[in-house]
């Protein structure tokens, strides 16, 4: 898994490629867990190179959700690519979580 952070108009957006499963689910759950902490913006995760994600990544989803919103801040999902996209709306993630086509209208919604 690659995982990049930049900012735009004060919003912060990480992009992560690859997979996130149980063997590297912990890297993301660190990673942005210290995002979280810094930041105090919402935050989008670009997910357009991610092609794959497990039960451990829906999880990691919403962990920072929760510390996300004991912040009141919130966190969108932008350019979910095919297979990633299907989890999130078959596991319902979809209805619960703010879904954007780019990252652009997720900063923008923010």
């Amino acid at each position: 898994m690659e995982l990049n952070k930049r900012e735009e108009k004060g919003v912060t957006i990480v992009s992560a490629a690859g997979r996130v499963d149980g063997v590297n689910a912990h890297e993301l759950t660190d990673y942005l867990a210290v995002i979280v902490e810094e930041g105090n913006s919402n935050l989008v995760l670009n997910f357009s190179e991610l092609k794959y994600i497990s039960s451990a990544g829906l999880r990691v989803i919403l962990t920072t959700v929760k510390m996300l919103k004991a912040q009141k801040r919130d966190l969108y999902l932008s350019e979910l690519a095919g297979p990633v996209k299907d989890v999130l709306k078959l596991s319902g993630f979809n209805a619960i979580l703010k879904t954007f086509e780019t990252d652009a209208d997720a900063v923008d919604a923010c």
